[in-house]
């Protein structure tokens, strides 16, 4: 992981077990790569997009595992929370713009 700096705003990991990480940016630029948002949720990505409103108007999104249901993967309560619907499996949210 590339060493966290002043500029890069950090993502939080929500774990199944109600625990939560900050996570840093791996690229200089502030962004995540593909590779490494797929290590952390342990498979493939699906971005889902977060209500606005319970950030105060910035666009954030939370990445999951894609196949998190067929992996019988455990229910993320905190995760679902946020999202509105059943979350499984680690979780990520970061802002929009920060995964390209």
């Amino acid at each position: 992981m590339v060493k966290k700096n002043k500029k890069m705003v950090p993502g939080l990991l929500l774990l199944p077990d109600f625990s939560i990480e900050e996570i840093f940016p791996d690229r200089k630029d502030g962004t995540y790569s593909l590779g490494f948002l797929q290590k952390i949720v342990g498979g493939l990505i699906q971005i889902v997009y977060l209500d606005e409103d319970k950030f105060g108007g910035i666009s954030m999104v939370m990445v999951v595992n894609e196949e998190g249901l067929l992996e019988n993967l455990p229910v993320n309560i905190m995760a679902s929370e946020v999202y509105g619907s059943m979350i499984v499996g680690p979780a990520i949210i970061v802002g929009n713009k920060q995964i390209y």
